[in-house]
């Protein structure tokens, strides 16, 4: 992508490359960390869905809403961006059916929920899920997983 874009607008190729440098580093210096400040992680995120929506573009839709009290909470590192990559992951978008990604975070819990639009060879095991129901359980807290016929919701708990 970056490689594609140095061609094509030197300007966004560089904010590609200055974000995508944020990524990395937030992952590097968050790995052996129990929790992090929710801003951090919401610095983070957002860093990461800039990447997304230039790979994706107007097949990519996310909503990020967030209550300013929340932000005196913490959260388990990597946690919301392990979602929205599950939900690219295993979800179709096109420009005609786009996906739609909606990240709320309240005073008490993050709520990811995306339309489904499966992808039908993508393995379904969970194990993402299940790392993160474990980190958090480390913590005293669960994740509430739910799933109808047209839409996927994880709820976090904030910390």
């Amino acid at each position: 992508m970056l490689s594609s874009l140095a061609y094509q607008d030197a300007a966004k190729a560089n904010l590609f490359a200055k974000e995508l440098s944020s990524v990395y580093r937030y992952l590097l210096t968050t790995q052996e960390l129990m929790k992090v400040p929710l801003q951090d992680e919401l610095d983070f995120v957002k860093s990461y869905i800039y990447l997304e929506q230039i790979r994706f573009g107007e097949s990519l839709h996310i909503n990020l809403t967030c209550d300013e009290q929340a932000l005196s909470k913490s959260i388990v590192p990597a946690s919301i961006q392990m979602l929205v990559e599950n939900a690219l992951k295993h979800n179709i978008n096109t420009r005609e059916s786009p996906l739609v990604i909606d990240i709320r975070i309240c005073e008490e819990n993050v709520t990811v929920t995306n339309n489904l639009q499966l992808r039908s060879s993508v393995s379904k095991n969970r194990m993402g899920l299940d790392n993160l129901e474990k980190q958090y359980c480390i913590h005293g807290k669960h994740i509430e997983v739910m799933k109808s016929d047209f839409m996927f919701t994880v709820v976090l708990p904030l910390l």
